[in-house]
C-alpha cells in the first residue's frame, strides 16, 4: 500500500489535478458547533473525503488559509470528542462521481479561501468560509452546478481591483521577483536545462516571463514562456500548444511555489469585470497578462 502524502497543500490559492480520475466513495462532514444543515447547505468545520485508494483526505480552514492533507485513517481535527460526524456522500448524490480539477481561491483579494472540487457530471463540491470577509468564520459545504470555465472566471473577477490597471496597491515587487526566481530554479531542475527570466517589463499588468523555449523564423522570434501576473499570484503559459510533459512540470512547480495556473485560452474571453474601463481592457488576457 502506498504511504499517505501527509500535507498536500496549505495555500491561499491552488490549481491542481491531485485527485483527478478518482471516484468519490464517501464524504464525511465534521461539525463542532451543532450548526447542522440548512436547505442542502451544511455548516461544517472539517470536510473528510474518501476517494479511490486506501487513504482519507481532510480539508479544513484556519484563519483564512486552506489546508488539505492525506492520512491512512479518518482523522478528526484535534481529536475532539464533541465532533458530530455525518456521512453526506449519498445525500449529496456524489458517491461514484469522478473528480476532475481542484481550484481554491478567495472571493476577493482579501477574503478567505474556498475550495472547488469539480466532478464529471458538471457539478462541483464547494467548501469554504460561511462569511468570506471574516477569516475565522465556520466552514460551509455546498454542491452546485458549475463548469471549470465558470470557476476560473470567478477567480479572475476575485482579483479585479478597481481602478488599478497595472498592479494592486499592496504588491511587493521584490518579493514577487524572489518567488519567480525560485520557480525558475525549480523548473530548471525538472526540465534539466537552464532558463532565462525576462523582467524588463513596464506599463503592463504582468511582472515577468520565464522563457521555456524560443524559435526563430527569419526575423521573427517566437517564445514560449511562463508569464506571471502582478495580480493574485496567477501565471499562464503563453503557447497553448506547449508539450504535455512540460506543461505537467510547469503546473506542478507553480503549485509548489504558491502560484495558480490559468489556461491561456480562457484568458481570451472578453473582459466583463467591474474594476477597469472595458474600452481600455478588452480581454482577461489584457487585464492580467499584457501591456496596457
Amino acid at each position: 500500500m502506498t504511504e499517505p502524502r501527509g500535507v498536500i497543500f496549505q495555500h491561499g490559492q491552488l490549481e491542481s489535478d491531485i485527485v483527478s480520475g478518482q471516484r468519490v466513495r464517501s464524504i464525511v462532514g465534521v461539525d463542532f458547533d451543532g450548526d447542522g444543515a440548512k436547505e442542502r447547505v451544511w455548516a461544517l468545520d472539517v470536510l473528510q473525503l474518501r476517494l479511490d485508494g486506501p487513504h482519507w483526505h481532510r480539508v479544513f480552514l484556519d484563519a483564512g488559509a486552506l489546508f488539505w492533507d492525506e492520512s491512512e485513517e479518518q482523522v478528526i481535527l484535534d481529536e475532539r470528542e464533541d465532533a458530530d460526524c455525518r456521512e453526506l456522500g449519498a445525500e449529496l448524490g456524489v458517491v461514484g462521481r469522478e473528480c476532475r480539477l481542484v481550484l481554491a481561491f478567495g472571493s476577493d483579494a482579501d477574503a478567505a479561501t474556498a475550495v472547488h472540487l469539480h466532478l464529471d457530471d458538471g457539478r462541483k463540491i464547494v467548501f469554504g468560509p460561511s462569511e468570506p470577509e471574516h477569516l475565522d468564520s465556520p466552514g460551509r459545504l455546498d454542491v452546485r452546478r458549475g463548469s471549470v470555465e465558470d470557476t476560473y472566471l470567478e477567480l479572475l473577477k476575485a482579483h479585479d481591483v478597481p481602478s488599478h490597471y497595472e498592479a494592486p496597491p499592496d504588491l511587493a515587487h521584490g518579493h514577487l521577483a524572489k518567488r519567480v526566481a525560485g520557480f525558475r530554479e525549480a523548473l530548471e531542475g525538472r526540465l534539466g536545462r537552464a532558463l532565462e527570466v525576462d523582467d524588463q517589463v513596464q506599463d503592463a499588468s504582468f511582472h515577468a516571463d520565464v522563457i521555456i523555449d524560443e524559435q526563430q523564423t527569419g526575423s521573427f522570434v517566437h517564445q514560449r514562456v511562463v508569464r506571471f501576473s502582478n495580480f493574485g499570484s496567477m501565471a499562464t503559459v503563453t503557447d497553448p500548444h506547449a508539450n504535455e510533459r512540460e506543461l505537467v512540470a510547469i503546473r506542478d512547480v507553480l503549485r509548489h511555489h504558491d502560484f495558480i495556473y490559468v489556461p491561456r485560452n480562457l484568458l481570451e474571453a472578453a473582459y466583463d469585470g467591474e474594476g477597469c474601463d472595458p474600452q481600455v481592457i478588452d480581454s482577461w488576457w489584457t487585464r492580467y497578462f499584457d501591456y496596457i
